[in-house]
């Protein structure tokens, strides 16, 4: 798709960098945020029912229960695509959309092997280093993000504890005779949220 989008910005803007950055943009826009999107769907919503039942308010539930979960696969989306777009802005000079490409066909037009080669070898360098970086970048997302995830799944379980215990208490009153098992059957499903 981006030399697709990069010959219809070549034709409309003409020969340069500007064709190229448009396409490598809205591409990397659309996979994106079709990638957000879907990490967005696919939480666990235990950690933020366990912080609703505790009375968390939006921002708490946020911070501690949904942005541990995406931040994760947003910082390895963001990384994922940026290594595409260097690769990709390699390939958008063969279409006159600028950048290192340009160069590389350029060379290639005029049989400069040895500039060839120096041209391979910076792409590769650079990404590689660019993995390398993302590897570096990415590893600390992980332990210093759960925290907030770990919170928010012990507070999922000290609701389930808390809703046992109501369950044990309202057992006992019912079999020492304190209160009606109607009563008992009442506040059970009053407090059902925390019994699953």
């Amino acid at each position: 798709p981006d030399l697709v989008f990069a010959l219809i910005f070549v034709f409309a803007f003409g020969l340069g960098p500007l064709p190229g950055i448009l396409a490598i943009a809205v591409h990397s826009l659309g996979a994106n945020a079709k990638l957000f999107a879907e990490a967005n769907e696919n939480i666990d919503m235990g950690p933020v029912e366990g912080l609703r039942a505790l009375g968390a308010n939006w921002i708490q539930t946020m911070r501690f229960a949904v942005v541990p979960q995406i931040l994760p696969n947003y910082a390895s989306y963001v990384l994922w695509r940026f290594e595409i777009n260097v690769r990709t802005a390699a390939v958008m000079g063969f279409v006159g959309a600028g950048g290192i490409g340009m160069e590389l066909m350029t060379a290639v037009r005029a049989l400069y092997y040895e500039d060839i080669s120096a041209i391979l070898i910076l792409i590769v360098l650079t990404v590689s280093l660019i993995d390398i970086g993302s590897y570096f970048v990415a590893g600390p997302f992980g332990p210093a993000i759960t925290k907030g995830y770990d919170y928010a799944r012990l507070s999922q379980e000290s609701v389930k504890r808390e809703g046992q215990i109501k369950k044990l208490v309202l057992d006992a009153k019912i079999k020492n005779g304190v209160i009606r098992a109607e009563d008992a059957a009442f506040a059970t499903e009053r407090n059902r949220f925390a019994l699953k």
